[in-house]
């Protein structure tokens, strides 16, 4: 992360008011994008004229955590992993920097949009209450009951740098420092610093940054961090597809104790 702070502290700043006012993209599409320190310096040297760089309280960079939610038989990752057109993901973000927590579910359309529901999680909260928000969730959006139960499965860190578009509702994240901590086993590994993930939020699919991505030779990947985490923390768990984007990491994804981004809750 720190390769890129220069580039990075010349975008002009915009507050997480504004970013929410004019992107606030709650239902959107999302091109997610792996790539390397080289690609992404390049990228934000070409958005630096028509995007600002989110930044509260002096920083530019922000901590998460999340802790992904699942019942014991993986159905919400099987269901990913299946391609399913209407799944969910289910879990616990952690803003570190600030010491805020939300819960939150992503729904995803039979069109592939993807919807994001959010609601506060306070210290006195639980799986019960995540439970309860999801079932809530997924009754509106589908019409179907979930009688599974839920556990805490996965914890994923890294940081974050979030750009916004000066003239349209679209925002680009650019993560970095990925680490994953299987909760069960307490397996966990860390990506590479070179890698990033970056990924484009837009009302249909295609603003700047994608176009700019195109320019660089970086194509869109099927990618959600949750299956990347189980499956490199579960060496035995079926993979389908990613199994072709786990041998090109570029990384020593090899299982280690703990992970070193990660602090189990």
């Amino acid at each position: 992360m720190t390769q890129m702070t220069p580039i990075v502290e010349s975008f002009t700043p915009i507050t997480l008011e504004e970013t929410i006012d004019r992107a606030s993209l709650q239902r959107r599409v999302d091109t997610k994008y792996l790539t390397d320190h080289v690609a992404v310096a390049n990228l934000l040297g070409e958005l630096a004229g028509s995007f600002q760089v989110l930044q509260i309280q002096g920083l530019r960079a922000f901590r998460y955590r999340s802790e992904y939610l699942d019942s014991p038989g993986r159905d919400a990752y099987r269901a990913h992993l299946q391609g399913r057109r209407r799944r969910y993901k289910c879990r616990v973000r952690h803003y570190v920097d600030s010491g805020e927590s939300q819960m939150e579910v992503k729904l995803t359309g039979s069109r592939g949009e993807t919807t994001k529901l959010r609601a506060p999680y306070g210290a006195d909260q639980s799986v019960g209450d995540c439970a309860d928000f999801l079932a809530t969730c997924v009754a509106d959006a589908y019409g179907l009951r979930i009688d599974h139960r839920l556990r805490p499965v996965l914890s994923a860190g890294y940081q974050r740098i979030t750009l916004v578009s000066r003239s349209s509702p679209e925002r680009v994240t650019l993560d970095n420092g990925l680490g994953f901590l299987d909760l069960a086993t307490q397996r966990g590994c860390s990506l590479s610093e070179a890698q990033w993930i970056v990924e484009t939020k837009t009302a249909r699919g295609q603003g700047l940054a994608n176009a700019k991505l195109r320019d660089l030779h970086v194509r869109p990947v099927s990618l959600s961090k949750y299956i990347l985490g189980v499956a490199l923390t579960n060496p035995e768990v079926r993979v389908n597809d990613y199994a072709g984007l786990i041998r090109g990491l570029d990384t020593s994804a090899v299982v280690v104790e703990p992970s070193r981004h990660i602090t189990a809750a």
